[in-house]
């Protein structure tokens, strides 16, 4: 994970990279060496689990303890969501879903993620 601030103002986001062993071994690469990158926000988005672009945005004038309790409650929904990218078949799932439609996938990434399970 990543987290990067905009050169435009105070607004964050949350990166996600993902390593797929099946590619090779490596230990603690950065989020973009990874096979899969996508922003947190859009996963989430996708899954309907409540989050909101502006969270991160601190131009948005939210009480901070507002902000941070909606921060808390959509941390559950990602949680599942890790759970899910940890394994090949999971992230084969989201794929088929279409929640990684916006992700950056590398061609060799995308080739196993359309492989057929048990190949």
């Amino acid at each position: 994970m990543n987290l990067q601030r905009s050169q435009w103002g105070p607004q964050y986001y949350l990166n996600l990279g993902l390593w797929l062993l099946h590619l090779g071994e490596t230990s603690n690469p950065r989020e973009d060496e990874c096979h899969i990158r996508i922003r947190a926000g859009e996963l989430l988005s996708l899954q309907e689990a409540g989050w909101d672009d502006a969270l991160l945005d601190l131009e948005t004038p939210w009480d901070d303890e507002k902000r941070a309790m909606k921060i808390k409650a959509t941390a559950e929904a990602f949680r599942a969501l890790l759970e899910t990218m940890s394994s090949l078949h999971g992230i084969k799932e989201l794929y088929r879903a279409g929640l990684l439609d916006d992700a950056a996938i590398v061609k060799e990434a995308r080739a196993l993620l359309e492989q057929e399970e048990g190949r």
